[in-house]
């Protein structure tokens, strides 16, 4: 027990009261010690109580503060703060590579040597993309770990028991021997060593409080059947004190244990009516007035239990809602870089590998596979600003197609387009994605053939059709990180997904079917 300027003003005013009281009935200074020591034990153990009870009443506040909390608000704060690390951090060595290249393509001197330049950047970032893929891809949630009781906590507990033992077997025996000599009385050292054991039984207190209990009982009963009762004295408010807070007033401790603190304060008040009459009644009092204490320090323990019980499952629960958006969000996050910086990379390397080829024969199909790589560059870093949660959101139009589109011709893949003037805005983004993904498939695997796209919309369904004519793929079990993610992707919106081999075997075909409505947000 802590004590503070409170409990020293309490003390004072105890000491006072207790000279008034002295004072008032005409007693003597033993009749002032007891006072004393009795009011400013009773006012400090309920200063003790008094703590708990605003404890509590704290914790019930804290409990309602807590609960007002919906996991859905916060899993969206964890959600943002997450995305804002991730765009800030993870994406930023992408984003200077990118930054450099684009600077590198419409600054360059010399074609050839840019393009030699710009390859090797986009090996380095098609490198930190599939490293960053494979960390997104991969919780990381931490398991809780079940942990010990710290060792400082028991070993301070059992100091603590030990110096109240100490205080009161020191105080036990010094009471057991003046008390008689005091009052003339023939000197019991089987009295003397009885006290002084019952006092020292609060130093296992922690360990085994029902055993020291019963062990303080048998030895009061002992004392007063064999006629060599324990002497009273102020020794009993540390040792009593100790252990009813160790037994009665445990929250939520078993009937026996309540019991064994029950027996001892029973057997003081009964011994002390054999043993020491003149001091019965006050004895009494006082076991009783530790006990209520004890008591009501329990009920304020137990509710504050409860409350912190409250507080801790609702806090798991948000804890665990946020950690499985923050999970879900991160997966996002490595489609969309994916889907974005991926076939940006895919298409720098090409032209970069086009212009370090054509530098020396055909200087301006350098330029331009430059320009189309600073423009691809340029689209890339868009899309990552695009991917910060405090950018502004902005629904892909008809010119952001008709840029991809561009940047695919211009990298040796005609496409034609059909239907794309009726596609719903509800699902330009998605079909972005879809398209980006797809088209960036032909132009590294397709070998140059021809790509066509085709949008069927009806009021129930979007269907997006992609078509090559290119060899067809390799391993037809196996897909891509960009074809499983788009496969995720679409499976949320509510939709289906198909990637194969065309007609025969030849090609490859990428079809998703979208609800014409939007379900599911990426």
């Amino acid at each position: 027990m802590r004590l503070s300027r409170a409990d020293l003003v309490l003390a004072l005013v105890s000491v006072s009261a207790a000279a008034v009281l002295t004072v008032f009935g005409r007693f003597g200074w033993p009749e002032l010690l007891f006072f004393t020591v009795m009011l400013t034990s009773l006012t400090l153990l309920s200063r003790e109580v008094w703590r708990a009870h605003r404890r509590e009443q704290e914790l019930r506040q804290e409990a309602l503060r807590v609960v007002r909390i919906r996991p859905d608000d916060v899993a969206a704060e964890a959600v943002r703060d997450e995305r804002r690390r991730l765009s800030e951090d993870i994406a930023a060595e992408l984003r200077g590579m990118l930054t450099q290249v684009r600077h590198e393509a419409v600054h360059s001197e010399d074609a050839g040597a840019t393009a030699r330049s710009i390859h090797r950047h986009a090996r380095l970032a098609s490198s930190e993309l599939r490293r960053l893929l494979g960390l997104l891809r991969t919780s990381e949630s931490v398991r809780g770990e079940v942990r010990p009781a710290p060792v400082g906590a028991v070993t301070g507990r059992a100091g603590r028991d030990r110096a109240l033992a100490g205080a009161a077997g020191a105080l036990a025996l010094v009471e057991s021997i003046a008390y008689p000599r005091a009052e003339g009385r023939e000197l019991d050292w089987w009295s003397v060593a009885l006290t002084v054991a019952v006092a020292v039984t609060v130093l296992g207190r922690t360990i085994s409080p029902v055993l020291m209990a019963v062990a303080a009982a048998g030895l009061v009963g002992l004392g007063a059947v064999s006629g060599h009762g324990v002497t009273g004295g102020f020794w009993m408010l540390l040792t009593a004190t100790g252990l009813f807070w160790a037994t009665v007033g445990v929250s939520g401790a078993p009937t026996l244990r309540s019991c064994a603190g029950l027996l001892f304060a029973a057997t003081l008040t009964t011994s002390a009516g054999v043993s020491d009459q003149e001091n019965a009644v006050a004895t009494t009092l006082v076991v009783c007035a530790l006990l209520a204490v004890a008591v009501v320090d329990r009920a304020e323990r137990a509710r504050a239990h409860r409350a912190l019980h409250v507080v801790a499952r609702h806090r798991s629960s948000i804890a665990e809602a946020a950690a499985a958006a923050v999970e879900a969000d991160r997966a996002a996050y490595a489609r969309e870089i994916h889907d974005s910086v991926s076939h940006a990379v895919g298409l720098i390397a090409m032209q970069a590998g086009a212009a370090e080829v054509s530098a020396r024969r055909c200087p301006q199909a350098a330029l331009s596979a430059l320009a189309l790589i600073a423009a691809t560059a340029a689209d890339a870093l868009a899309d990552l600003d695009r991917m910060h949660p405090d950018a502004s959101l902005r629904t892909r139009t008809v010119d952001d197609f008709e840029a991809l589109f561009a940047r695919i011709r211009a990298a040796g893949t005609p496409v034609t387009i059909t239907g794309l003037d009726h596609l719903p805005a509800t699902r330009s983004d998605v079909a972005y994605r879809i398209l980006q993904e797809a088209l960036t498939n032909v132009v590294r695997h397709g070998a140059g053939a021809p790509a066509h796209v085709r949008l069927a919309v009806d009021p129930a369904s979007v269907m997006i059709t992609v078509e090559d004519g290119g060899p067809g793929p390799r391993q037809p079990s196996e897909q891509g990180f960009g074809l499983v993610g788009l496969a995720e992707r679409v499976r949320h919106t509510g939709g289906n997904f198909r990637a194969g081999a065309g007609a025969g075997g030849r090609g490859f075909v990428v079809e998703a079917t979208l609800p014409a409505t939007q379900t599911g947000v990426w």
